[in-house]
C-alpha cells in the first residue's frame, strides 16, 4: 500500500480565520449544505482551524463527493486507498480518484495513475497510467510531468524512451521542478534522447541550482570549474558548491574544499582542512584521505600529525589503498618501534588493495625486516609488480 501525502488538499482556498470558517462549514453541513461538509472535511483533514480528525474528514469528504465536488472525491479516495479514518478500501477509494480525475481534478488523475502502477493492488497498466500522468501533466500537475519523466528514463521493457523522458523533464523543470531541470541537464550533456547540448545543459544546472537543488548545483560547479559548455570560471564554481555545501550536501563540501586547497593561502587551507573533516566524519572515505594529507603537512604539530594518520587509517580501513600508504609510511616516520608492526600491516593492506606506493613501501620493509621478519625473495617479487606497474623508483631492485 503506498501512502503519498496529498498534496492536491492544497487546490482547496486559504482560509484568512480557519477556526471561524470551520465553524461556519460545520453549521452549514449540520444543516444539509453537503459542499460545506466537504470543505469541512478537508479542514478536518489538514489541522486547519482545530485539530486533525481523519475520522470526521472522511465521512464529510465522502458527503461532499456525492454532492459532486471533485476536490472532495480526490482526497475521500486517496484516504480510502490509504487507510486514513477507515480500513483501506482500493476500490472505493480507487473510484473516487477515477471519478474525480474525469471530473477535471488534474491531482487525482495522478494518484490514479501511481497508485495502479506501484501499489501492491494496482494493475500495473504502463498504458493508461501514462495517459492519466499525461493528462494531469498538462493539466498543470509538474508532479506527473516529473514521474513521466522519471518511468521514461528508467530501465523498464517496452517502457524505456529517453525522447519522452526529456520531453516530460523539460515540461517539469519548466514548471519549477528544480529536481527535473538537474534531471533535463544530465540528458542534454549525455545526449540522451536528443542531441547533446553542452551549453545548455549547464544553463539547466543553473537554473536547478537556482532553486536550490544541491545536485544541480555541483554539476553546474564542476562543468564551470573545468571549462565545459562555458568559459572557466572558477569563481562560479565555488559559488555553485558553497551553495550545495550549505545545504549540507557532502560532495559539494568536498569540491568547495578541492576549490579552497588549490587557492593555497593559510586561511583558504584551514578552510579546506575543516570541510574534508566534516564530510570524512559523514562517511565520505576520499575526504578522510584529503584531510588527513592537509593535516600530515603541518610538520610543526604533533596533534596535527597524529590526527592525519588517525583519517589515513579510517580511510585505509575503508579500502582506499593510498591512505594505507600515508599512514604506514607517517606511522614509520615516526621512527617509533612500537608503531612498526601495524606500519607494516597497513602497507600490506594497502598493496591488497592495488596501491603501487603500498606495496613499495611494503617491499622495503620486507627487505630490512621492518615491523616483522625480513623476506629478499617477497621484496624482490613485490619490487618487480610496482616496476611492472610504472613505478620506477622500485626498478632495479628499488636502487
Amino acid at each position: 500500500m503506498l501512502f503519498i501525502v496529498p498534496a492536491l488538499m492544497a487546490a482547496f482556498p486559504a482560509s484568512a480565520d480557519p477556526a471561524a470558517d470551520r465553524d461556519k462549514y460545520r453549521t452549514e453541513c449540520a444543516a444539509g449544505k453537503a459542499l460545506s461538509c466537504g470543505a469541512l472535511g478537508k479542514m478536518q483533514y489538514l489541522g486547519q482551524g482545530g485539530p486533525v480528525d481523519k475520522d470526521s474528514a472522511l465521512i464529510n469528504l465522502e458527503t461532499g463527493c456525492r454532492a459532486g465536488d471533485m476536490l472532495s472525491c480526490s482526497t475521500f479516495g486517496l484516504m480510502s486507498v490509504n487507510g486514513e479514518g477507515v480500513s483501506p478500501d482500493w476500490e472505493t477509494g480507487m473510484g473516487a480518484l477515477d471519478m474525480a480525475c474525469r471530473g477535471g481534478v488534474p491531482a487525482a488523475c495522478h494518484e490514479f495513475a501511481v497508485q495502479d502502477l506501484f501499489a501492491e493492488e494496482g494493475n500495473g497498466d504502463f498504458s493508461i497510467d501514462w495517459k492519466l500522468l499525461e493528462k494531469a501533466c498538462k493539466g498543470g500537475w509538474i508532479e506527473s510531468c516529473r514521474k513521466l519523466g522519471d518511468l521514461f528514463t528508467e530501465d523498464r521493457p517496452g517502457i524505456t524512451n529517453p525522447h519522452e523522458g526529456r520531453r516530460f523533464y523539460k515540461l517539469a523543470c519548466e514548471g519549477g521542478d528544480a529536481g527535473a531541470c538537474t534531471m533535463l541537464g544530465s540528458m542534454m550533456f549525455q545526449g540522451l534522447g536528443g542531441a547533446a547540448d553542452v551549453p545548455g545543459a549547464v544553463a539547466m544546472f543553473v537554473k536547478a541550482c537556482e532553486k536550490n537543488n544541491a545536485e544541480g548545483c555541483n554539476n553546474a560547479g564542476v562543468l564551470m570549474y573545468q571549462g565545459k559548455g562555458v568559459p572557466q570560471d572558477r569563481k562560479g564554481a565555488e559559488k555553485a558548491f558553497r551553495k550545495s555545501c550549505a545545504a549540507d550536501d557532502r560532495s559539494g563540501c568536498q569540491e568547495l574544499a578541492t576549490i579552497l586547497k588549490e587557492r593555497g593561502d593559510a586561511a583558504s587551507v584551514k578552510e579546506a582542512r575543516d570541510l574534508y573533516l566534516k564530510v570524512c566524519d559523514r562517511g565520505m572515505s576520499e575526504s578522510c584521505l584529503l584531510g588527513g594529507l592537509i593535516l600530515l603537512e603541518d610538520k610543526t604539530d604533533a596533534e596535527s600529525a597524529r590526527k592525519g594518520r588517525m583519517l589515513m587509517e579510517k580511510a585505509c580501513a575503508s579500502g582506499i589503498g593510498l591512505a594505507c600508504y600515508h599512514a604506514a609510511a607517517a606511522l614509520k616516520e615516526t621512527g617509533k618501534a612500537e608503531f612498526a608492526e601495524t606500519a607494516r600491516q597497513l602497507a600490506a593492506t594497502g598493496c591488497q588493495a592495488g596501491d603501487a606506493e603500498s606495496c613499495y613501501l611494503l617491499a622495503t620493509m620486507l627487505q630490512s625486516g621492518f615491523g616483522g621478519p625480513a623476506n629478499a625473495q617477497s621484496a624482490a617479487q613485490l619490487m618487480s609488480v610496482c616496476c611492472d606497474a610504472g613505478l620506477k623508483k622500485a626498478c632495479g631492485g628499488g636502487k
